[in-house]
């Protein structure tokens, strides 16, 4: 696996206009990827395998930095974002190539026996699955875990996990938070991709403080900057500068369209992916 991550980093340095190479590089990992995915799913299915460390993708950032919008970018599943609170407990996102299928389960047995739902009903079933989870722990977050299988023919072998934001106005939920992403994040196999706003001062991102704990050296640890259709025209400087004194991968994330006087990105999650340009500094 660390070969593996080596060559994504590689890929997600190339500039602008070399996407073909990542395409088929993404392509081939995701093959390569399947046999352990589905190794790791069945041992996560017995009981007496409760601790599996997945090869994930997992994102991290401050409360309403645009996590799930950078997550639904990545997967095309629409995730909830009508709450204050969107994210309160981890979701894990296993995308396999397949036949077409989708499946929500969560708590301790459920993933023996998940509930089939359409694409449509994702993010209302895990509004739904978010609401039972948290008003059964009497606790506003919570470490266990929603997971959502959405299997198509067409579809990359990844597994992605949205952990809930950290929230500073609350010194025991920020905590709680804390204890959830740390958890996550210690994996070697995992990627920790770190989303934070455009406006933010990278030095004070606490999920970049976390990230730095457990991977001192960047080595899988990506930044992505959101909100990035915020900015004007000349938002590639002013990114430019915002990551010039950091070391490692940063990819802004706009919406084309939004900056010559379109839609917002938000309204085009669906129907368009956001185009990111790779910024670094290694």
């Amino acid at each position: 696996m660390a070969m593996e991550m080596e060559e994504f980093f590689e890929a997600s340095n190339q500039p602008q206009g070399c996407g073909g190479n990542s395409e088929q590089f993404l392509s081939r990992l995701s093959s390569q990827l399947r046999p352990y995915l589905d190794a790791a799913d069945a041992l996560k299915a017995d009981k007496s395998s409760s601790a599996v460390n997945y090869p994930s993708i997992v994102v991290i950032g401050d409360q309403s930095e645009g996590k799930s919008t950078v997550l639904e970018a990545i997967s095309g599943v629409e995730l909830p974002k009508a709450t204050s609170l969107c994210t309160r407990c981890p979701i894990q996102l296993r995308l396999r190539e397949g036949d077409e299928k989708i499946e929500i389960s969560y708590g301790q047995g459920s993933s023996l026996h998940p509930k089939k739902i359409s694409r449509n009903d994702i993010a209302r079933e895990i509004s739904i699955s978010q609401e039972h989870i948290v008003s059964s722990s009497g606790l506003e977050i919570t470490d266990e875990t929603i997971s959502v299988l959405i299997q198509t023919p067409d579809g990359f072998n990844l597994t992605l996990i949205d952990l809930p934001g950290i929230n500073r106005d609350t010194n025991d939920i920020e905590e709680q938070t804390v204890k959830i992403i740390e958890r996550y994040i210690k994996s070697e196999q995992t990627i920790i991709t770190v989303v934070f706003k455009c406006t933010t001062d990278v030095k004070a991102v606490k999920a970049f403080q976390l990230a730095k704990k457990f991977d001192p050296e960047g080595k899988r640890t990506i930044g992505v900057i959101s909100h990035c259709d915020t900015l004007s025209e000349n938002w590639e400087e002013a990114i430019s500068k915002l990551v010039s004194s950091q070391s490692g991968v940063f990819i802004p994330v706009a919406c084309r369209d939004y900056i010559s006087g379109g839609t917002s990105a938000e309204e085009n999650v669906l129907s368009q992916r956001a185009e990111p340009e790779t910024f670094s500094s290694r």
